[in-house]
């Protein structure tokens, strides 16, 4: 048994000692009285240490006693009854038991107690009994039966009582059915809200408005970011905003804070934990919960990269709050009616509500129970209780009271005025409860649930709940838009035709997978409007469970999400059919370019491959291709290609005066797509001479050319039904017509090419001529002044030598004669005669003008060959002997053909063949042999350049000249050959090429072979 009931019990036994005379003066009175007293007594010390009167140590009278235990065990507001072990009847009940069931005293008492327990109780009451008949305290929750039927949730305590000599029960019962009612309201609402928040499809944050600090984030969010809850709890919206995006945001958040706004939206991106961002649309919303000052807002975050659904069901986050306080601890009072509230007796549960002693409050020792109220509630306090004993009525209130701390606590007050036989107030009698937490839950929950039905309410996606039979028990605004039926119609109704009857067979599967728990969680199905359309709707579904009961998976009922996804299926649909057409018009447009025909610009071949692939990719029946006439007053067909027929053929002409709405169109559009080309104010014209007859009910046209100077058009033309033009589909048709356009200015290029080629052909040859003719004239002039200038003074010494000869052989003589007659001569002269060498003179002397002789005789020889090489002086055509031509020009030559100091002499090998006389420009032909030769040398001088003198000699340098008269052909052939380095393909191909830039590193290399090309 509770050690405080056994030293209660052990009081009481003392006072019964010491006032045994008294109690046997009253035993009526404790018969009815004394003994639910004592239990009074019992159920304070199971509550809290004694401290009531019987404890005070004052000369208070037994009877006294009893009054005040009876005036506590009428008002007390939980139920006290005593049972009869042996019967198992109730032999005494305060007012709280017997009223809380419905009943009076007299009624009450006369019906049995089993008829008062639930039978699903009726194994705790015998428990109960036994409990108690061992002597051992009992506590449990049960249910009783209220008079009108309906179940009451209580909580038992129970102890053993003497009570008439024999020990019974003392049962404390307290009727717990609104907490109850009140904690399964709170997980009911708790869950759905919760369920609506962590299981949405769209990301939810909350932050701080001033601090920007994320206070509170949904899965979905920490989904899309990759951060965790607890690292996104420490950052700020400005951590995850990126750079460029938040001059918008912050913008708009201090709108937001200002109160300009309530809310906002806006596109931005966020940053991720593993690197890059992602685009979301968010929409934030300021929010003010109630009895706070801080003002945060709400953010919802849809993710609109490829707008995924969700795989993983969100985490349900723990609950903030599952019950209410239970087990509150209260102080039980009495007290004068007075400002001060001047205690008479307070429990020690005084001091856990307060922080002050029970003793501080008695008689107002150190302080009053009135100077711990809040002062901002204390005038209602005393208004309420005021009105209550006024009226004689009972009272209870909640307030606040200040705690020893200086914190703020809420207290639940429940009492009433105790009043003499006149009716004249005594004492108010009561119970303090603290519901500090009570009240804090509540708040944080209607702050929790507010936000929660806030976002249901505004967010665009449909929000449903359902019982266990399918039942519609909310429906929220979204979900109205979406099905077209009011919250009034689909409360209380099942489905209301929102699932085709085809379906209903799936849909019952799903319903019946979700309450066994094998799935259901997701599904995309169609639905039916109220107007009667089909849409597909995307559905998250999730199993609403008791949080008081999870180990029992005892369901409350179904929340469901519902997105109409009908737009985003079709769009999906159109996106693979559109990329397919798109792929397959790539794959023409790339074929068709890498055409033959079309990059020669082979105009009709081109045409003919364009138009049959364009009406193949499309399916259109009918694909022409028409070009402007010079005039540019009629369309003429170039090629027309029939789908079904896989034939190509041509159309008659059209004339721009009879059509000039069709025509103006082209000119100021561009491009023509026309659906219903017969009845279109721009082609109705062509309707009964073009369309009709062909059948024609679709166009789409598009002009060749360039924007100031049509060409032409691209037609294409649909028959049979009315064709509907897609926008990939006039995309295509203007690719196809730039790629007709390219292909006609490729041929007109080409064309104005090989004119160009040709006419720049011509003028290179001619040009050349009349260089190769200058450059012949000069240099034969320049030559024939040369030879005619050395020819002079060559000629007057060449014909004074033999004077000069005849004379040096007369002096000579007389100078014999002079020494044979005086061989003794003056000795000046003989001093003159040695000095000079006179002997060596003499015979020098004649060896000398033969040497000059010779001289003159060689270079009489060089200034004819430059006669013979310029033939400047004769006819610019006439009969030459060629091999004299060579020869001259080797004579030219001879210098740097001789030996140099670095290389030995190259050797020149003649292979002369018999050959006639050649009628030909002289002049021109020995210039080509000079440059053949000059080449030769240049060549040869080059590989030798990078050899080794042994190398040379034993390989040495050799130009052969060969000619001879070619057989069967009026022709003769004049080889030059060299064995130098030779030349490259590169070379060789630019040889003749008269407006080559010359290569200063190409010394022998070719280059002088370009006076050749027409000698």
């Amino acid at each position: 048994m509770d050690p405080d009931i056994t030293q209660a019990q052990n009081r009481v036994a003392a006072l019964e000692a010491e006032n045994r005379l008294l109690r046997q003066q009253l035993l009526a009175a404790q018969q009815r009285y004394q003994q639910p007293v004592q239990g009074l007594d019992d159920l304070q010390a199971d509550e809290a240490p004694p401290n009531h009167f019987a404890c005070q140590g004052t000369a208070t009278s037994l009877s006294q006693q009893a009054a005040q235990y009876q005036q506590i065990f009428e008002t007390i507001t939980d139920g006290l009854g005593i049972i009869n072990l042996e019967t198992g009847d109730l032999v005494e009940a305060n007012p709280a038991y017997y009223q809380m069931h419905g009943y009076s005293y007299d009624e009450f008492m006369a019906v049995p107690l089993v008829h008062h327990v639930h039978p699903d109780s009726l194994p705790l009451l015998t428990q109960f009994v036994a409990e108690i008949r061992a002597g051992r305290p009992f506590i449990c929750n049960a249910q009783n039966i209220h008079r009108q039927g309906h179940v009451i949730d209580i909580e038992v305590k129970g102890i053993p009582y003497p009570y008439n000599g024999t020990i019974h029960a003392l049962a404390i019962v307290r009727n717990v059915s609104d907490r109850n009612r009140m904690a399964a309201s709170l997980r009911l609402s708790e869950a759905r809200l919760s369920a609506a928040f962590e299981q949405a499809a769209v990301g939810f944050a909350e932050s701080d408005l001033q601090t920007g600090r994320l206070t509170l984030v949904n899965n979905r969010f920490c989904e899309m970011t990759g951060y965790s809850r607890d690292e996104l709890v420490t950052m700020t919206v400005a951590d995850l905003t990126y750079p460029e995006d938040g001059a918008a945001s912050q913008q708009a958040i201090q709108q937001l804070f200002s109160g300009q706004v309530d809310h906002f939206t806006l596109e931005q991106r966020y940053r991720c934990k593993e690197g890059g961002y992602f685009w979301a649309e968010t929409t934030v919303y300021r929010v003010n919960p109630p009895d706070q000052q801080a003002t945060y807002c709400m953010a919802v975050i849809q993710d609109i990269r490829d707008r995924k659904t969700s795989e993983d069901a969100l985490k349900q986050s723990e609950a903030k709050f599952r019950t209410l306080v239970e087990n509150i601890n209260g102080a039980v009072y009495r007290c004068r009616n007075d400002a001060d509230w001047t205690m008479a007796f307070i429990s020690d549960a005084i001091n856990e509500l307060s922080g002050y002693p029970a003793n501080d409050f008695i008689h107002n020792r150190v302080r009053t129970y009135a100077s711990i109220i809040h002062p901002d509630d204390a005038i209602y306090v005393d208004q309420t209780v005021g009105e209550a004993l006024a009226s004689r009525e009972p009272f209870t209130l909640e307030y606040r009271i200040v705690h020893r701390d200086g914190s703020i606590r809420w207290v639940y007050e429940k009492g009433k005025g105790i009043c003499d036989p006149t009716d004249q107030l005594l004492f108010i009698e009561g119970v303090f409860f603290d519901v500090s937490d009570v009240k804090k839950a509540e708040s944080e929950k209607l702050a929790y649930q507010k936000k929660l039905e806030f976002l249901i309410q505004e967010t665009t996606l449909g929000m449903t709940e359902w019982d266990t039979q399918f039942r519609i028990t909310a429906w929220n605004p979204a979900a109205e838009k979406i099905f077209g039926y009011s919250a009034e119609e689909m409360v209380g109704q099942n489905t209301v035709g929102i699932i085709p009857p085809e379906l209903q067979p799936n849909i019952d599967d799903i319903r019946t997978a979700l309450l066994e728990g094998r799935g259901g969680n997701h599904s995309v199905n169609e639905n039916i409007t109220k107007d009667g359309r089909r849409i597909t709707c995307e559905w998250i579904n999730t199993i609403l469970y008791d949080s008081q009961h999870d180990s029992q998976q005892q369901i409350l009922g179904i929340y469901s999400i519902v997105q109409d996804v009908t737009a985003r299926i079709k769009a999906e649909t159109d996106l693979k059919q559109s990329e397919a057409s798109l792929r397959l018009q790539a794959l023409a447009l790339t074929e068709l370019s890498q055409s033959p025909a079309i990059s020669q610009g082979r105009l009709d071949e081109a045409f003919r491959e364009i138009t049959a692939r364009a009406a193949n990719v499309l399916a259109v029946e009918r694909v022409s291709i028409w070009l402007f006439d010079p005039d540019h007053t009629q369309l003429c067909c170039q090629d027309l290609f029939a789908l079904n027929a896989q034939s190509h053929a041509a159309d008659q002409d059209l004339w721009v005066a009879d059509y000039p709405s069709y025509f103006a169109a082209l000119e100021r559009q561009g491009s023509l797509a026309i659906d219903d080309a017969r009845s279109d104010d721009r082609t109705r014209e062509l309707a009964e001479p073009y369309l009709i007859p062909r059948g024609i009910t679709s166009m789409l046209d598009a002009t060749l050319g360039s924007e100031d100077k049509l060409s032409g058009v691209l037609c294409l033309e649909s028959v049979g039904a009315i064709r509907h033009w897609q926008t990939a589909e006039e995309n295509f048709a203007r690719s196809v017509a730039n790629l007709v356009t390219l292909v006609i200015e490729s041929h007109q290029r080409q064309q104005q090419a090989q004119a160009l080629a040709q006419a720049l052909g011509e003028l290179q040859r001619t040009q050349l001529q009349l260089v190769q003719s200058e450059k012949m004239s000069s240099v034969g002039q320049l030559v024939a002044g040369v030879a005619h200038e050395i020819n002079n003074p060559v000629s007057f010494i060449h014909g004074n030598l033999v004077h000069a000869d005849q004379y040096v052989t007369d002096l000579l003589r007389l100078i014999e004669q002079y020494q044979a007659h005086y061989p003794d001569p003056h000795p000046e002269i003989a001093a003159a005669i040695e000095a000079m060498d006179l002997a060596f003179v003499q015979e020098d002397l004649g060896k000398l003008l033969g040497s000059m002789n010779v001289g003159t005789e060689r270079i009489q020889k060089i200034v004819q060959s430059l006669r013979n090489f310029s033939r400047l002086d004769e006819a610019e055509v006439k009969d030459v002997d060629l091999h004299e031509g060579i020869d001259s020009t080797l004579l030219i030559l001879q210098t740097r053909l001789r030996a140099q100091n670095w290389r030995p002499e190259i050797q020149v090998i003649k292979d002369y063949g018999d050959l006639p006389l050649l009628k030909c420009y002289a002049g021109q032909l020995n210039q080509v042999f000079m440059n053949l030769l000059s080449n030769a040398i240049d060549a040869l001088e080059e590989r030798d350049q990078n050899r080794t003198l042994a190398q040379m000699e034993a390989d040495p340098s050799r130009i052969t000249v060969q000619t001879r008269l070619v057989s069967g052909a009026a022709a003769i052939e004049i080889v030059v050959a060299d064995n130098g380095l030779g030349m490259d393909a590169v070379t060789r191909d630019r040889l003749f090429n008269p407006f080559s830039p010359p290569n200063p590193s190409a010394r022998g290399r070719g280059w002088a072979y370009r006076s050749a090309t027409k000698s």
